[in-house]
């Protein structure tokens, strides 16, 4: 009997974990499957967590281009992915949240892309109020970072917060995450251990090839709910050492993109051995091709939104043009779907509503007009359109 486990077996955090996991997949014949027997497979999931029976099925291989970047996923099964939301939303994250700086957003009911950008305005504002836009700000990215993350070093992170069932099960869900190497020479999987580690340069290799003989403990994937809290909290050192140990107010993290804004480039560069030497520590490998240091007078991107402080304080956001070209793509492929009859014009106009409004309080009212005749022409409407939704008064 798992004793150490009665939030992640208990009945109805499993029941609210499913509700939250089938959210904009219900369509699935899998999840709709799974829903018809709902109350069996809950009880069933629990009953086997308690008996310490419980085994991960088979997940998925596949490749995923997202924002323009080609991605190696694994998918989980329904079953599994009711288990592990609830063991992040019931134990993990209770645990470690306390632990997490106030600026270390993402994957965080509360605390998405809106809010550390609504940080990085703070900082700026912060800054401006005692050293006007004379100062810079340094940018910084990992390279391949849920790739590189250490299996024993994530665990040992965890180690100290978690009891002992609770320890034992994610570390079964971390062997889900090991990448079978067999195929490898031990040469080439040495070289894996060491180096930067790119799953998507190994993925698809056939079952025949995978004998288990060679499993690298690194890369946790992406997707998983333990996957994305780990890539929140794994770096939480190096964010201690920013906010506590260094001192630095204007700090903030968003997964593997943080940044620093200081008064000179040689404080900056004070903070780098430290920076360093706690990555490498943590097997991180910066990326020191974009690593960039702009002054705060000039245009500089980050989350991929263009800020400026301006010499009277105003903080200037303007619409990336990665982004613009992504929207529009997007609505090139909705006018298809809309000429085969899979989509109306309505569904077409309430997305691109619904985008349009996480920028109206940018300054690119100009690209806005721009992307709204786009959108007209390439649906053919001829009529004025309201572009702005009510809002009840």
């Amino acid at each position: 009997m798992k004793t150490g486990l009665k939030e992640l077996y208990d009945v109805n955090h499993l029941i609210a974990s499913f509700y939250k996991t089938k959210e904009g997949t219900d369509w699935k014949e899998s999840v709709q499957r799974y829903e018809m027997n709902l109350l069996q497979n809950i009880c069933r999931t629990s009953q086997e967590i308690q008996d310490g029976k419980y085994k991960f099925l088979k997940q998925v291989e596949f490749r995923l281009c997202e924002r323009g970047h080609v991605r190696y996923i694994k998918s989980h099964h329904i079953s599994d992915r009711v288990v592990l939301t609830c063991f992040v939303d019931y134990v993990l994250l209770p645990h470690i949240r306390s632990k997490l700086i106030y600026d270390n957003a993402a994957s965080i009911k509360g605390k998405g892309t809106s809010f550390c950008r609504r940080r990085l305005c703070c900082h700026l504002n912060d800054f401006y109020k005692r050293y006007g836009n004379k100062g810079f700000i340094r940018i910084y990215d990992f390279s391949k970072y849920f790739d590189n993350i250490d299996h024993d070093l994530a665990l040992y992170a965890f180690r100290k917060y978690l009891n002992d069932d609770e320890y034992e099960f994610l570390t079964k869900v971390y062997r889900e995450f090991e990448f079978d190497l067999s195929f490898l020479s031990d040469e080439e999987y040495e070289k894996c251990k060491r180096e930067v580690f790119n799953s998507l340069l190994y993925f698809g290799h056939p079952e025949s090839e995978r004998t288990g003989e060679k499993m690298l403990r690194k890369s946790v994937g992406i997707g998983s709910p333990v996957s994305q809290t780990t890539g929140v909290f794994y770096p939480h050192r190096l964010d201690n050492l920013c906010k506590i140990f260094f001192g630095i107010k204007w700090y903030g993290r968003y997964m593997d993109d943080f940044y620093i804004i200081a008064r000179t480039k040689e404080e900056l560069d004070r903070y780098n051995f430290g920076i360093e030497r706690t990555c490498k520590e943590l097997g991180i490998i910066l990326n020191k091709k974009k690593i960039k240091t702009i002054p705060l007078s000039k245009e500089f991107i980050f989350l991929k939104t263009i800020y400026r402080l301006r010499d009277d304080g105003k903080i200037v956001k303007r619409i990336c043009k990665s982004t613009l070209l992504r929207e529009r793509r997007k609505i090139r492929k909705y006018r298809n779907l809309v000429k085969q009859g899979k989509m109306t014009i309505e569904h077409v106009l309430e997305s691109y509503r619904g985008w349009r409004g996480s920028y109206k309080n940018y300054d690119s009212r100009y690209e806005l007009i721009k992307m709204d005749k786009y959108v007209k022409n390439q649906l053919q409407i001829q009529e004025d359109i309201k572009w702005t939704k009510k809002t009840k008064q």
